[in-house]
């Protein structure tokens, strides 16, 4: 069973994005420019994030963490307890490329469920981060030539918790790079970071 649900996991990772929206997405949004990897390594805990996003539906005390490797790579651990399987999951994978990205594309590439560049991999958009505090992802792809779209936020703190500060100006940042996104709570979920037992070692 926990097997079968890693698998999943890693295949929602790599294939699938949070709400549908009817059109092609909504702005052209704007990425950090000259991203800096090494600066964004380590611990980050996820604090609020679509509630639709299909790979962490029921989840809490979802981290993710990043590990610099001597070749410019970094090795990445994404984890969370799922209540519908009462137990944490995590995924792994390798992110890479990122002097490639630019603002106006993406900021790194990533593999989700294996270590190492090859095979199947996704793109990274990093909105804005101050690499201390705060970080703001975004998604927004476009499918059917347009017919339909599916689009997601997330905010992350190097902390468990996000003062009020940091979270305006993660909030004042996305909206404006995406004004028509809804960042109420009937879009955005708080993620639990209480009573969590974390795990920040990377799986074999």
């Amino acid at each position: 069973m926990k097997t079968f649900a890693v698998a999943a996991l890693a295949a929602l990772m790599t294939t699938t994005e949070a709400k549908l929206g009817f059109g092609k997405c909504k702005s052209k949004v704007q990425y950090v420019d000259n991203f800096q990897p090494m600066d964004y390594a380590g611990k980050w805990y996820e604090i609020y994030r679509d509630k639709w996003m299909p790979y962490e539906i029921s989840a809490d005390c979802v981290t993710q963490n990043f590990v610099p490797k001597e070749d410019g790579t970094m090795n990445l651990y994404f984890r969370g307890y799922y209540w519908a399987l009462l137990d944490y999951m995590g995924v792994n994978g390798t992110m890479f490329d990122c002097d490639k990205g630019s603002k106006d594309t993406w900021t790194c590439q990533a593999t989700m469920g294996h270590y190492g560049t090859k095979g199947h991999h996704s793109n990274i958009h990093v909105l804005g981060t101050d690499y201390k505090n705060w970080s703001a992802l975004h998604e927004c792809k476009d499918h059917m030539h347009g017919l339909y779209h599916s689009e997601w936020v997330t905010i992350l703190s190097r902390t468990q918790d996000i003062s009020d500060e940091h979270h305006n100006t993660a909030r004042n940042l996305i909206h404006s790079q995406t004004p028509h996104y809804d960042l109420s709570s009937h879009t955005m979920k708080r993620t639990r970071q209480e009573q969590c037992d974390y795990d920040w070692s990377l799986p074999l």
